[in-house]
């Protein structure tokens, strides 16, 4: 399952690719529409993908979690908040900035200097299209994932249904994922609305159909008996299928094209073996998509700071894209560091503090990222 975690880096890489590099320097339009939807087809990467993963982490061959649910939740603040609270921390003084100088008046800025901050600190920012990206805009979707997490034990009876009707709950979950993705462009026109779109985009149970039909991969994993070969073929499929939507599916049905290609990519790269799974499971990118989630988090802030300073010395050598590579190979480098010397350890730290009350026997510890994917690997093997 090593793969799994390489697509995660290429996934935040192209969100960070999404958000920095200028469409107006794509005289091309296919490239220009690349640019425009790799960033929503990365989010639906990331949710499903957790959909897999969580259920291969945590629930057990009869379908229950293999721990409370309050374990599974210490396991899953634990794993995201460290990060997710160091983002918070790097945006301040730019979003600061960045309200004080957009309002004139303290009537104006002093409730957003509250709220913003709030509602990002709770996980809660996604309930409101006005708070949704406004404090390190790409975090909106840890408050989706948060929602997720709230839901997952609940969600995973989906196990003890029948395969046939499985696959009726993820065709379903496909067909509503598709339409809410569409629903801007048909209620405001192709060009869509700022404010219907964010609500349409980050909106926690609106994104949900894409996590249920993770949970559903997950499930089909398991049980079904594909070979090896079989499964390598699918992924390379997905990838031909995925790449033609992104070029050249329009902006305003993407996710109706790329959500089952990026299903059957994720079930491809389950095989162990493969040109494409080779390629995901090397170390150097198995290590990579390990420190993706702080890649993520920090782009925003990091590019902030990167332009800041850039600005202050005058100092631009290189062009906007070139640019943006540059930075990306710096945010590579500090996601790896922050990966090994903070996300793990407080993970570690706040799992052995919270996973056990005083006085009570101590449980099994929570599953933590590399402990899931080192059980997903043995049961898989």
């Amino acid at each position: 399952m090593e793969a799994l975690t390489g697509v995660r880096y290429i996934a935040a890489a192209l969100v960070v690719l999404h958000h920095f590099v200028p469409v107006s320097e794509a005289t091309d339009p296919i490239v220009r529409n690349f640019l425009k939807v790799v960033g929503d087809g990365s989010v639906s990467v990331f949710f499903v993908l957790s959909g897999i993963v969580l259920f291969h982490s945590n629930v057990t061959l009869q379908g229950r979690l293999k721990k409370t649910k309050r374990h599974f939740w210490i396991a899953r603040f634990a794993r995201i908040y460290p990060v997710y609270a160091l983002g918070i921390l790097l945006i301040a003084p730019l979003s600061v900035h960045q309200i004080l100088s957009s309002h004139p008046n303290a009537t104006n800025y002093l409730p957003r200097l509250i709220v913003y901050p709030l509602s990002a600190i709770s996980l809660l920012q996604s309930w409101t299209p006005w708070t949704a990206v406004a404090w390190n805009g790409p975090a909106w979707s840890l408050s989706v994932e948060a929602f997720f997490y709230a839901l997952f034990p609940l969600l995973i009876g989906i196990a003890s249904l029948s395969r046939r009707t499985c696959l009726a709950i993820a065709l379903s979950s496909w067909a509503l994922a598709s339409a809410i993705g569409m629903a801007p462009f048909v209620l405001w026109g192709d060009a869509g609305s700022v404010f219907g779109g964010i609500f349409f985009q980050a909106f926690p149970p609106l994104r949900l159909p894409e996590f249920i039909v993770g949970l559903i991969l997950g499930i089909l994993i398991r049980d079904t008996a594909l070979p090896d070969a079989a499964r390598s073929a699918l992924s390379l499929v997905a990838v031909a299928s995925l790449t033609a939507a992104t070029l050249f599916a329009p902006w305003w049905a993407y996710r109706f094209f790329s959500l089952p290609c990026i299903g059957l990519l994720l079930f491809g790269l389950t095989s162990s073996g493969g040109i494409l799974t080779w390629v995901l499971k090397t170390r150097v990118l198995v290590s990579l998509g390990a420190a993706s989630y702080s890649l993520y988090i920090l782009h925003v802030p990091v590019f902030g700071y990167l332009g800041l300073i850039q600005d202050s010395l005058s100092f631009r050598p290189l062009g906007p894209v070139a640019n943006v590579f540059f930075g990306l190979a710096l945010l590579t480098a500090l996601s790896v560091a922050c990966h090994r010397y903070l996300e793990m350890p407080m993970a570690g730290w706040i799992n052995g503090r919270l996973a056990s009350r005083p006085g009570q026997r101590r449980d099994a510890p929570a599953v933590d990222g590399a402990t899931a994917e080192a059980s997903l690997r043995a049961r898989m093997s």
